[in-house]
């Protein structure tokens, strides 16, 4: 399945909040949304007294991402939304209007969600940084651990964050601290029962953690962790690497085993130079085309989320499948001419066999083939054969002969029998004429 969605609020929705977001996605024939987190208010306070014996997510009038129990000098935060609120708490809550203002909201719009069959993901703060060690990395965790509440109660198996600047520590360094504040989140997930995956995202500029090759090491050493393609990042960031749906079938090859069957990925267009990406663009005008991706998804078997973050979002996002749709067309259209053609020719083949094996037979039996003439023609025939001996008597009468043209030995017999004859023979004659002569003689 193919899945194809704004990040964000589309720019085109009246309501400016996610469950409307989602509604709108819905009606542009989209199935995907990215909550993002990135206009959020947070604010420590103790609790009202209202608050008081009541759990977080029983509270409409704030969204209490975090409950700090006193221990000692300091407190222990959890995030499980049912712990139950004591005076000397301390609270964390979350300002996200865009989002939600309570568990109840955040829950409807998860259901509002499936419903819909739209695919929701929680992409943290833009600015993150898990390397440096300062103030700013712990910031960063509170903020990847709150998308991670969001993620729950809105039903979402994927928290995105970036990673942030190397700054001037080494790049292996920067790999043992990433991975250090990663396993720090992923216990806190454990232990407030989120299950979302973290998603590191790819990175378009050199001076950013977040090569493809880190983001790798990542997926390899941390159970939990999940590379995510931004393809314009990628683009960047090696030089416009991805050109031809050959790329990007050798891109899904090194992911596919981290990922369980679902490619999920961000696109847009881009303008980079020297391998930092200068400004996202719409996909129209940017360097990295959508083409060539379209043709590698409908050659794989996997499923894909992509996710427009250009200028234009659903726009966009709906002209990703628009063309997706408009490839597989063409796609199907050549192979039904390619199977007509090879059906032509399988029916050339199957003549030309029959014509040969119809000469080969005719040569090898001739009489039967002359028996199959004769019976064609059998009264011809049996004329023929009738008339084989008295054709010459034909003849005969024909050039002046008789019929009873006697042999020897016939003429013989006739002679004898007394047959009526005008003229004697020769014999005969001379015969007589001797007699007399003789006579004469003796007299």
């Amino acid at each position: 399945m193919k899945r194809y969605g704004p990040a964000g609020i589309p720019l085109s929705s009246k309501g400016r909040t996610i469950k409307d977001g989602i509604e709108d996605v819905h009606m542009m024939g989209l199935n995907a949304i990215e909550i993002q987190m990135i206009r959020n208010f947070v604010e420590q306070r103790p609790p009202e007294d209202f608050e008081v014996g009541m759990r977080p997510e029983e509270i409409r009038s704030s969204f209490i991402v975090e409950v700090g129990k006193p221990m000692g000098d300091d407190y222990v935060f959890t995030s499980t939304g049912k712990e139950v609120i004591e005076e000397d708490d301390l609270l964390t809550v979350l300002y996200i209007p865009s989002v939600g203002v309570n568990y109840k909201e955040l829950r409807a719009m998860g259901k509002l969600a499936r419903m819909l069959d739209v695919r929701v993901a929680v992409h943290s703060q833009y600015y993150i940084d898990l390397i440096s060690g300062d103030e700013i990395t712990h910031r960063s965790l509170d903020n990847i651990m709150w998308s991670g509440v969001v993620a729950r109660e809105v039903g979402a198996d994927m928290v995105i964050t970036h990673i942030g600047p190397y700054g001037d520590v080494k790049k292996k360094e920067a790999m043992r601290r990433v991975k250090e504040n990663l396993e720090i989140i992923l216990e806190r997930f454990r232990e407030n029962g989120i299950t979302a995956k973290i998603a590191v995202e790819t990175s378009g500029k050199q001076e950013l953690f977040g090569s493809m090759s880190e983001v790798l090491t990542l997926a390899k050493s941390l159970d939990g962790v999940t590379p995510l393609l931004n393809y314009a990042h990628i683009h960047s960031r090696e030089d416009g690497s991805l050109k031809t749906p050959d790329d990007f079938k050798k891109l899904f090859q090194k992911v596919r085993k981290f990922l369980g069957g679902e490619i999920y990925g961000h696109f847009s267009g881009v303008e980079y130079d020297r391998g930092n990406e200068t400004r996202a663009t719409p996909i129209k005008k940017g360097d990295l085309k959508f083409e060539p991706l379209a043709e590698a998804m409908l050659d794989s078997d996997d499923d894909f989320v992509l996710i427009c973050d250009s200028p234009l979002l659903e726009h966009d996002a709906m002209y990703m499948k628009v063309i997706t749709e408009r490839t597989l067309g063409k796609r199907i259209a050549r192979e039904k001419r390619e199977v007509e053609r090879l059906a032509m020719e399988r029916e050339k083949e199957e003549e030309m066999r029959r014509a040969e094996e119809e000469k080969a037979a005719a040569k090898k039996s001739p009489g039967k083939d002359k028996a199959q003439k004769d019976e064609a023609q059998p009264e011809k025939k049996s004329d023929s054969k009738k008339s084989s001996g008295p054709s010459d008597v034909k003849e005969g009468k024909k050039s002046g002969g008789s019929k009873k043209k006697p042999s020897g030995k016939k003429s013989e017999s006739k002679g004898s029998g007394g047959s009526k004859e005008k003229k004697p023979a020769a014999s005969e004659k001379k015969g007589k004429s001797s007699g007399k002569k003789g006579g004469g003689k003796e007299k």
